[in-house]
């Protein structure tokens, strides 16, 4: 029987419970993975005199799920800027990017579950080949982690007969409303820029998607958001040299989701499935751009519940779950305005205009969370073009700016412990000839800052009274090895009685007392196994 407030009265053990759609964490995993490999200075780059200085960062490009476990394809970025073997000792520098494929075991995790999969750099060393002045071997640590997560319905215990001595918390959990999924196609057609030269082929492409604001109306969820993409090109010279060049375009979407009301939560993720960059037919200098992209919106409401989590009574059968979900602590997003004056360096030419500026790199160094505030310190790499007089002609040139900044954001309840999720957004750049050949460069930044922790509890989920008459004792087989096992997320039956050879059928007879449904397994539930062998994996 269910009540005005959602609450279902059960019988004889006297708990009422409320339903609760939570995004549960099914299994996580974190694994190391290093990568040795050898690169060669690029023909069109000087012999390398000494190492500078080395950046890296890594992005995961494909995520396959699997029975208990996901393959993890991703790139290593690699710059390294040196000074060069020469008699004037200059300053280069030059990218390499380094694939990797690894595995992390997930149990309980099945094909088509959302995996959430991070990966981070944690130490990169760059050494002289021994065989060759121009290689180097390269030898790379990556921490890769996943979490798998699926919606499910909990039916929680929140309120017992005065009679009986309960234990109780408070929890605040996220809600699910709604989940919708979808695709979306972004096209663009877009000419190359002045400074580089025509494509005859595209030869490589990175994809990156950000979802710069979203909100919700009544059943529905409007966003907008950016692919950044990096071109590896082929150019149409005689000498064939390779060019990059880099593009963001904009996008704007919907997606319906039934019962999403404006004051609630929401949270997108957005996937690159598959993007496609061509030059256009009969014009060299310009390229077709083509993303699909995979849209998962998730529509959650906050909501407060005082939950049973333990009870003293020898007159019931208490059942329990797990209740693991990520809790979010809480989002802030603050703007940060950076700015640098100078000239360009002493090995290129003054600057007479600018042409054009754009981003280049935009990246999150370092992330501290202090008692309720996160601090986040990062660059912004940009881009000049600019056109110089010498010897009365015009010519064009690029140079690099790197800022640096550093802000916080008032984020309560964050601790140190804590995940923390920044996400970084170029709104404005502008470049302009200041006094003199100095040129003055000033960018808007927006950082999104968002905290979250895996609340993990065992909560009673209902009762049934104890029989008066005692159960026969089970007995297992002889060959066999009586074992307790506790049900975690994501068991199965079947998958049980594979990894202790034996039978579903078996299992069910030896756990006639606690009336199992297959369909409906409780995790926490400890049952009896009768195990042929010792258990596989």
């Amino acid at each position: 029987m269910t009540n005005s407030d959602g609450l279902r009265n059960l019988n004889n053990c006297d708990f009422e419970t409320a339903t609760l759609k939570v995004n549960m964490v099914i299994s996580e995993g974190t694994k190391q993975t290093v990568i040795h490999e050898k690169f060669s200075v690029p023909d069109s780059k000087p012999d390398v005199g000494k190492i500078l200085s080395t950046k890296e960062s890594a992005k995961v490009k494909k995520v396959e799920v699997l029975r208990d476990k996901v393959v993890v394809n991703g790139i290593l970025h690699l710059q390294v800027v040196y000074v060069a073997f020469k008699p004037d000792q200059s300053v280069h520098s030059m990218f390499h990017k380094l694939p990797f494929t690894t595995f992390i075991d997930l149990p309980g995790v099945e094909p088509g579950m959302d995996v959430d999969v991070k990966v981070m750099v944690e130490d990169v060393s760059v050494t002289p080949a021994p065989d060759c002045a121009r290689d180097f071997d390269v030898a790379a640590v990556l921490q890769v982690t996943a979490k798998a997560t699926e919606p499910r319905e909990v039916d929680v215990a929140v309120r017992a007969q005065p009679n009986m001595q309960v234990e109780t918390e408070r929890l605040k959990v996220e809600h699910l409303i709604a989940n919708a999924k979808k695709q979306i196609i972004v096209s663009e057609s877009f000419k190359i820029p002045r400074e580089k030269p025509d494509v005859q082929e595209v030869i490589d492409i990175d994809t990156e998607v950000t979802i710069l604001n979203k909100k919700i109306i009544k059943d529905k969820v409007v966003f907008d958001g950016e692919v950044d993409l990096s071109i590896l090109y082929v150019a149409m010279k005689p000498e064939m040299p390779v060019h990059d060049l880099h593009k963001v375009i904009k996008f704007s979407d919907f997606v319906e989701v039934p019962g999403a009301e404006k004051d609630m939560n929401v949270e997108i993720k957005a996937v690159v499935e598959n993007v496609n960059v061509e030059p256009t037919a009969g014009d060299a200098c310009k390229l077709d751009a083509d993303i699909v992209l995979s849209i998962n919106v998730y529509v959650t409401e906050s909501r407060t519940v005082d939950v049973i989590t333990d009870v003293d009574t020898d007159e019931c059968n208490v059942t329990r779950t797990n209740l693991k979900v990520d809790h979010l602590v809480g989002e802030a997003t603050t703007q940060v305005i950076v700015k640098d004056i100078s000239a360009p360096p002493h090995d290129m030419p003054d600057v007479e205009d600018v042409i054009d500026c754009r981003l280049e790199n935009l990246d999150i160094k370092d992330v501290d969370i202090i008692s309720g505030k996160v601090i986040v310190r990062g660059t912004v790499e940009i881009l000049v073009v600019y056109t110089a007089m010498k010897d009365n002609k015009s010519s064009v040139h690029t140079l690099h700016r790197k800022l640096n900044f550093r802000t916080f954001v008032e984020i309560p309840g964050a601790q140190e412990d804590m995940d923390v999720e920044v996400k970084p957004v170029l709104e404005y750049c502008n470049c302009q000839t200041d006094t003199g050949c100095n040129v003055k460069c000033e960018a808007v930044l927006k950082i999104t800052v968002r905290v979250t922790e895996t609340m993990d509890r065992s909560v009673v989920t209902g009762a049934e009274p104890n029989g008066e008459v005692e159960p026969e004792e089970f007995e297992c087989p002889a060959g066999t090895e009586e074992i307790s096992y506790t049900i975690k997320a994501g068991d199965t039956l079947y998958n049980i009685a594979r990894r202790y050879n034996t039978t579903v059928d078996a299992i069910l007879e030896a756990n006639e007392d606690l009336n199992l449904d297959p369909n409906n397994l409780q995790i926490g539930t400890v049952i009896t196994v009768c195990a042929a062998s010792a258990p596989k994996g």
